[in-house]
């Protein structure tokens, strides 16, 4: 009994390590396609201005 709660535990523990490991991956991937997009505005608005 004392093994079943021990997993659990550790189940419970290695799902919460997993949920802030990939949502610190995706704030950095987020974080790396808006410096991405922001860069791609700044082409597509000097494109934009030389087609004008």
């Amino acid at each position: 009994f004392g093994i079943v709660n021990f997993s659990d535990l550790f189940l419970k523990s290695g799902i919460i390590n997993f949920c802030c490991w990939l949502i610190f991956c995706s704030l950095l991937f987020v974080a790396s396609l808006k410096a991405i997009d922001g860069h791609g505005e700044a082409m597509d608005l000097s494109v934009a201005k030389r087609h004008l």
